[in-house]
């Protein structure tokens, strides 16, 4: 009796998955953000201080990187983005870079403050900022 109780849960089990494995291939099927298929990001050529950051998506997010990055270093005794963004250095007339905000400094978690430039945890600024796309995604009104 409880091997075929067991045998009964064990398939019921599996015909959910299974249903659940069919309900899940629509999505796979239509266009867009939807099928998985790589788009093209747009990123901007354009040089620091000429294009307009985007607004965050929620409080406290990272901004995103409003210009190319394409020949920017990121190493261990190197990073470009502090040449301009440690002390929110004037780009051009009327124009200054993002300054790097104070939680760069203070590892929340430990106390550690750092003694010359950013933390080691923050060091490296693609761990939480992107550069911006200017390509639309698809909305789910296009999907069939």
């Amino acid at each position: 009796m409880k091997r075929q109780l067991l045998q009964t849960k064990t398939l019921a089990v599996l015909a959910i998955l299974t249903l659940c494995a069919c309900a899940g291939s629509k999505i796979v099927s239509s266009p867009g953000l939807y099928t998985g298929e790589i788009g093209q990001n747009l990123y901007p050529t354009a040089e620091p201080g000429e294009t307009k950051p985007l607004a965050r998506m929620y409080k406290n997010a990272p901004p995103m990187i409003p210009h190319s990055i394409a020949d920017f270093t990121i190493e261990r005794t190197n990073n470009d983005c502090l040449s301009c963004h440690q002390d929110g250095g004037e780009l051009s007339e009327g124009h200054v870079a993002t300054k790097v905000p104070p939680s760069h400094y203070l590892n929340e978690h430990t106390g550690e403050r750092a003694k010359d430039g950013v933390l080691g945890i923050r060091y490296n600024c693609l761990q939480c900022h992107t550069p911006q796309s200017a390509e639309s995604p698809p909305s789910r009104a296009t999907a069939k």
